[in-house]
């Protein structure tokens, strides 16, 4: 739901409740920032858009001062003509034929007399009242008296949504924001809308947002800056200067227990910063420990904070755990942190723990330094393991190399050797561009002493293999390890096996083997290093893809999306957006896949990722060329023409079919064919038929019918036999139909594709249909089915953007945005700044309800329902 519709949902909701006979008004509720004072004025205007008399009243000066606030609705003469304020203003609204509304903003700082006699007069039947008050601050007796009795109905106003907060965001940067700069900011902020406005503002006055073809991401927190400083000093203000320290303290320490805190803080100051929302108190099993309410304060208070100050408060603290013990889960790597910084000594062996505590809650910066000293603090097989990890997935390849000398001199054991043949290889394959890595592992795993040893070497090799695009190799290798110890290995080969099978186009077994190589993982330890739940989801979402199941994929990121971005994990962030761009692809929707193709290669730059980076970009060059924007698709394919190429094929057939497609758009078919063609006779040698499947029916598309027949019959039976789904067997249906000139067979087709809601397919079947029709007036039939396929239900549209009251250029914005084009494609065309193009859309979707693009486009495909 968008931010827009939600308040209107939260404002009829509201009127509901005004509109009782016995409800003499609303009390708004909640954190400095969260929108209390936006939602009563909201409201009022709907009231005064009614006809109903309203006013808008709040504290002047000092509380202190009678009838301040009324003075604004009482004349001075009225006020003090004898009679009390409570007649005064009751004899000036009699003479109102409709009930007046008041809004008093911040209750808590009217003088007393105003709120009394305000209630009084709302009690009374004369008017009604809409109330704010912040959380923890004191509610008036006479505001409270009227809850109770429940004159006053109380209104608790809730934080924003994941979505609504980047709305919100992206409103206030003018452009998309990237999935990890919405996960930060939401974060950061939890949702308050005053905290998302003003970090946002902060990050764009400090140059901390850099925008990437037309989407933001935020290199850095800018908290430090004047504007969060001041944000956060008047929001302490009122904070006596003991209770401002215990803030900083917990700030600058983190978390603390609760006989940690009852050393600096009383039970009166704990309950006073509970209760304004500062400060919040967590059972963690048996154990209450306190934290900052926002996540904003701790890393405002951290940045500006004098060095001197922190390390004599982390000082301190680290004392009091050395002498107490280490007894909460977090000691070990609070400890080994600050020992980074100088403050005091640890054993390697806390540095070790607090590096795998780190990389666990995904710390990872922290985790690589943290095994970095452990290592040179005692080096040891396991140190330089968990710093091997650390530095593949970050991308530190110069750091590796001169670490596997060091490493390799350590090694004693097979397993530990095994180990350190995993990671060597893994770092030379992806980050040193050598395909020799294979075969080191081939060619070394009869010289395994141990089974154990020889299964990790094995399934390591496998792993390269599918990744190179030598599936049916693959998929032997693996399945020849049998059912496995739970462990590393195992999920590794389970992943493995994910990958091949999907590419021998048995998407159904592909997805059941990640499922429950999923459990296997959630089962065991970190020691998972080379591969993360992120990844084996993204795998099940592309298996679940080509099975056609696209709305089990809509569940698994509804619910496990946000987690997914709360890791920071960069790297596997960006396989997670590779797949669901890739699935948003097989939908025929490319804006959300060259949206979430971006968001990938910048994920995989940051992680200095090349081979997957590669992946990405192919990505982004296919929608953009299935989609006909040719211009940008040349462009990504001259930047991977530029690059070194990567033994990490897996991708090989992708390639192939965006330099088609441009091809064909280009009118240069017969090369568009030779390349499908050849692309598809690689992928079936080396067993990628999911892959040979995707070009033959690019031929289908592009009406290339006999060639595309002519692919079909060079894949063995048994390999047809064994496709699964019914995303391919449609593509190969529609194949077989297209070529045999069964045009009735085309129909059945176009339907499978509708029941898929792949419209765009089924569009694709018509139009087959129709260039066979045997007569003109069958043809012009068909291209009706396909014309009903592919418009973007401009009848709906319109009717929307006719009554959503946008601006001439707002309208004009939002068509071509409708129509998928990008944000610069519409500044060219229209003659205006990109900028001025986001500022467009940012104004327009409340207009028409939407959740930005997505929501826009989906409300245009109504009409092709």
């Amino acid at each position: 739901m968008s931010s827009a519709r939600a308040r209107q949902r939260q404002l009829d909701e509201l009127v509901e409740v005004l509109a009782s006979s016995t409800c003499r008004g609303l009390v708004l509720t909640g954190e400095a920032g969260i929108g209390k004072t936006h939602l009563a004025a909201a409201l009022l205007d709907r009231f005064a858009t009614s006809g109903r008399p309203v006013k808008r009243l709040g504290a002047l000066g000092s509380d202190s001062m009678p009838l301040d606030a009324l003075s604004r609705v009482v004349s001075p003469h009225e006020a003090y003509s004898g009679l009390t304020p409570t007649v005064s203003l009751k004899r000036l609204l009699e003479h109102d034929s409709d009930t007046a509304v008041f809004m008093i903003d911040d209750a808590d700082r009217l003088d007393g007399v105003s709120v009394e006699t305000l209630v009084e007069v709302a009690v009374a039947g004369l008017a009604q009242l809409i109330v704010t008050i912040r959380t923890g601050a004191p509610v008036p007796t006479s505001i409270e008296r009227a809850l109770t009795n429940g004159a006053l109905a109380r209104v608790e106003v809730r934080p924003l949504g994941p979505t609504d907060t980047a709305m919100v965001a992206e409103g206030v940067a003018g452009c998309r924001l990237s999935a990890s700069a919405t996960a930060a900011v939401h974060r950061l902020t939890k949702g308050n809308p005053l905290y998302v406005r003003e970090l946002l503002l902060a990050a764009i006055e400090e140059g901390a947002l850099r925008l990437d073809r037309d989407v933001a991401t935020l290199d850095r927190l800018p908290a430090a800056s004047e504007r969060l400083t001041d944000l956060l000093e008047h929001r302490l203000a009122s904070l006596t200067p003991h209770e401002r320290g215990v803030l900083d303290r917990i700030a600058l320490v983190g978390d603390v227990g609760h006989d940690e805190i009852m050393r600096f803080a009383g039970a009166d100051t704990l309950e006073s910063l509970e209760r304004r929302g500062l400060l919040r108190s967590v059972l963690d099993g048996r154990r209450l420990r306190f934290e900052l309410a926002h996540p904003l304060h701790a890393e405002i208070v951290r940045s500006t904070e004098s060095s001197m100050r922190s390390r004599c408060v982390r000082s301190e603290h680290a004392e009091h755990i050395r002498s107490y013990g280490m007894r909460r889960g977090g000691d070990q790597l609070r400890l080994a942190a600050w020992s980074l910084e100088g403050i005091g000594a640890v054993d390697a062996s806390v540095l070790w723990e607090g590096a795998r505590m780190a990389a666990a809650g995904s710390d990872l910066a922290l985790a690589q330094r943290l095994a970095q000293a452990a290592f040179d603090a005692e080096p040891s097989v396991l140190a330089a393991q968990l710093l091997g990890a650390r530095q593949l997935a970050a991308g530190d390849f110069e750091a590796m190399k001169d670490l596997f000398s060091r490493w390799e001199a350590l090694v004693v054991t097979p397993v530990e050797r095994a180990t350190f043949e995993e990671i060597y290889t893994q770092a030379w394959y992806w980050r040193g561009f050598d395909a020799s890595m294979i075969d080191r592992l081939l060619d070394g795993l009869d010289g395994w002493p141990d089974p154990t040893s020889r299964s990790q070497a094995q399934s390591a090799a496998a792993a390269l293999l599918v990744s190179s695009g030598r599936i049916d190799e693959a998929v032997a290798l693996a399945s020849e390890l049998g059912d496995l110890p739970p462990g590393p290995t195992a999920v590794l080969t389970g992943m493995t096996l994910g990958h091949g099978w999907r590419s021998q186009g048995m998407p159904i077994a592909a997805e059941a083997s990640v499922a429950a190589t999923l459990e296997l993982y959630r089962s065991i330890s970190v020691d998972a290093y080379l591969l993360s739940a992120v990844a084996l989801a993204g795998l099940q979402i592309q298996s679940l893809a080509d099975a056609g199941r696209f709305a089990e994929i809509d569940e698994i990121v509804a619910t496990r999306s946000q987690s997914w971005h709360d890791l920071g994990d960069t790297s596997n962030l960006a396989l997670a957006n590779l797949a669901i761009g890739y699935s948003w692809l097989l939908r025929g929707d490319d804006v959300r896949a060259r949206e979430l193709a971006v968001a990938a290669v910048a994920g995989f730059e940051r992680n200095r990722h090349p081979g997957m980076r590669r992946w990405a970009l192919i990505l982004h060059a296919l929608a953009n060329a299935e989609a006909g924007h040719v211009d940008d698709a040349e462009r990504e394919l001259t930047q991977l023409a530029a690059q070194r190429d990567h033994p990490a094929q897996l991708f090989a057939t992708s390639l192939a079919r965006a330099r088609a497609w441009v091809a064909v758009h280009q009118g240069r078919v017969a090369e568009s064919v030779g390349l499908l063609v050849d692309a598809a006779t690689t992928a079936i040698s080396f067993g990628n038929v999911a892959g040979a499947i995707d070009c033959l029916h690019d031929l289908t598309r592009h009406g290339r019918f006999s060639d595309a027949a002519a692919v079909l019959a060079t894949i063995d039976a048994e390999a047809i036999a064994r496709l699964e789904g019914e995303f391919h067997a449609a593509r190969i249906a529609h194949t077989q139909a297209a070529a045999a000139g069964d045009v009735a067979g085309l129909g059945r087709c176009m339907r499978r594709f509708d029941a898929l809601s792949m419209s765009h397919l089924a569009a694709a079947c018509a139009d087959a249909a129709a260039l066979l029709s045997s007569s003109n007036r069958e043809a012009q039939r068909w291209l009706g089915e396909s014309a009903q396929r592919r418009r973007l239900g401009a009848s709906r549209l319109d009717s929307v953007l006719a009554t959503g009251g946008l601006t001439r250029r707002e309208r004009e914005v939002i068509v071509l945005a409708a129509q998928g084009r990008t944000s610069r494609e519409i500044a060219n065309e229209l003659g205006i700044s990109l900028r001025t193009v986001e500022t467009h859309l940012s104004n327009a979707y409340p207009k028409l309800q939407v959740d930005g693009r997505a929501g826009l486009i989906a409300l245009a495909a109504l009409g092709s329902a």
